[in-house]
């Protein structure tokens, strides 16, 4: 894991509890890649006039949560290729069979409200970029 996503609260309010469901990828035949994403605890929103600007780093891992087989031959289009291992970026332009990657993201308000956002990003070199933003749904 060396590729972080990048979050940046642009409501009126804080965001609380952050995550952004798995994406599941298949790679092989009988292979499908979980890519994740670390949690965050707290982010203020960004304002017009603030001074400096507020964003979360949610690292991405990439691994495989099936039981791994015990036939060397399956084993290896069973692991993550060695390429992209560290480098979820470049394994989801590979694989994904769509020219863009939904994610969903999931927070609280201060109150305790729960939302869920969705996300339409796309692989613009080799990073993330937003390309299109969905309105928060309270859940």
């Amino acid at each position: 894991m060396i590729d972080c996503l990048e979050l940046r609260n642009i409501g009126n309010g804080a965001a609380v509890n952050i995550s952004v469901d798995d994406i599941n990828l298949r790679y092989g035949e009988d292979s499908v890649a979980r890519i994740r994403f670390e949690n965050f605890l707290f982010l203020e929103p960004n304002k017009e006039n603030s001074p400096t600007q507020k964003f979360a780093h949610l690292r991405i891992f990439i691994n495989n949560d099936d039981i791994a087989p015990s036939d060397p031959v399956d084993f290896v289009t069973w692991s993550i290729p060695l390429d992209f291992g560290h480098n979820p970026v470049a394994f989801i332009t590979t694989y994904s069979k769509q020219p863009h990657a939904s994610l969903v993201v999931r927070f609280e308000d201060v109150d305790g409200a729960s939302y869920y956002q969705s996300v339409t990003m796309t692989v613009e070199g080799n990073t993330l970029r937003t390309l299109q933003l969905g309105r928060p749904i309270l859940q």
